[in-house]
């Protein structure tokens, strides 16, 4: 194998380091999801225990990636709001405790 050319990182690969990166909780989940299954594939967990975990991370990914898209609308909304009328005031919501 050329180690020169599995080193070399393509625009794609970089452009998704740079959202992972931009990204933690989203990176983390999908790093424990690889984890999983490379438990399984290395005889360190049965077939139906790697499933039950990669479907949880699964899950976790989609929560996540749900809460940034809707962060994200959110903010894009507000900014829409102020510019097409800059007398409007905005405020958050209080959080729970």
């Amino acid at each position: 194998m050329d180690t020169k050319n599995t080193m070399e990182v393509s625009n794609k690969e970089a452009r998704l380091l740079e959202q992972l990166r931009s990204n933690p909780q989203l990176e983390e989940h999908l790093h424990a999801l690889l984890e999983c299954a490379m438990a399984e594939h290395l005889g360190q967990a049965s077939a139906d225990e790697v499933e039950e975990r990669v479907v949880k991370h699964i899950r976790d990914i989609g929560l996540v990636a749900m809460h940034g898209w809707a962060s994200q609308t959110e903010e894009q909304c507000a900014r829409q709001l102020l510019r097409d009328d800059p007398s409007a005031r905005l405020r958050k919501k209080k959080e729970r405790k």
